[in-house]
């Protein structure tokens, strides 16, 4: 089951997710939603539902899980399994895990992953910005999750160049 856009902002405001990870998560919606829909005119396959669904979810547990980041998605993905939505649950679980390769998942997949990526807060950013951050806010912490940060931005920036050439445009035309 894909849950409607009103069923997942019902569970955003039940569980409580903050004004700034809503912000967030909007705008991750709105480049997810769009690159789906332009790679759909261009006659890829994508279900622009499933897109929707996983980008306003998946930050579903941040607000739980800033004490141990690495065990964020792992706590909205086991909410969204038992509710019967294993799919948006696939997307909540891979959108940020470090040492995962995206290359291999499936389009909603990857089209939410890279979303989140160019946001940071409310606001579109570059993937290499956007690496800086993450390397700013959670690698200084911690050396292992340096070396994963640090071993994911060539996948990442693989992913990059998929997406935006499906969806027919440069990383500087995705706002």
């Amino acid at each position: 089951m894909i849950p409607s856009t009103e069923h997942c902002r019902r569970l955003l405001r039940e569980h409580c997710v903050p004004d700034n990870i809503l912000r967030h998560i909007e705008q991750v919606r709105r480049v997810a939603v769009f690159l789906a829909l332009r790679m759909r005119e261009r006659g890829f396959s994508v279900d622009v539902a499933l897109v929707e669904a996983g980008a306003l979810l998946h930050d579903l547990d941040k607000h739980l899980t800033s004490g141990e980041p690495s065990k964020h998605g792992e706590i909205g993905a086991e909410m969204l399994s038992e509710l019967g939505c294993p799919e948006v649950a696939s997307i909540i679980l891979k959108h940020c895990k470090l040492g995962h390769s995206p290359l291999q998942d499936t389009l909603e997949e990857k089209l939410v992953r890279y979303a989140d990526m160019r946001v940071k807060h409310d606001c579109v950013v570059s993937v290499s910005e956007r690496f800086d951050y993450l390397k700013e806010r959670y690698g200084k912490r911690d050396k292992e999750v340096m070396r994963l940060i640090v071993e994911s931005e060539p996948e990442e920036y693989a992913l990059e160049k998929e997406i935006t050439e499906k969806a027919g445009l440069t990383p500087e035309q995705v706002v």
